[in-house]
């Protein structure tokens, strides 16, 4: 390695069975996952909706919203959200995460504080 050191993410599929697992053990029963609409976003977040049905979660409890990552304003995927009526939600995102976090504790469904 010449006293380099290198980072590789692990693929979809293995990043998707621990947050699965995390969302399971909490006793998941209704879930939404917000993405941004990239090739990581969504391979990601169908990747937990599959192990979160293997897990016993109903397929219609799980939803996916898609979101623009260069967007401003989430209120219409927050607003589906919370019609959802989820018990968690798991947002798949970078920066503009904080701002998905901010809409979602403005509804009322965001993290208890």
């Amino acid at each position: 390695d010449n006293g380099l050191y290198f980072r590789t993410a692990p693929p979809d599929v293995l990043q998707a069975k621990p947050l699965a697992n995390l969302i399971l053990e909490d006793g998941a029963d209704r879930v939404v996952v917000m993405y941004q609409n990239t090739a990581y976003g969504e391979g990601l977040a169908k990747n937990v909706q599959k192990n979160l049905i293997a897990g016993d979660v109903p397929e219609g409890d799980v939803l996916l919203i898609a979101y623009d990552e260069k967007g401003r304003d989430f209120s219409a995927e927050v607003n589906k959200a919370a019609d959802h009526d989820p018990e968690y939600i798991l947002v798949i995102g970078y920066d503009e995460s904080q701002s998905i976090v901010k809409k979602l504790n403005e509804k009322g469904i965001g993290p208890k504080r």
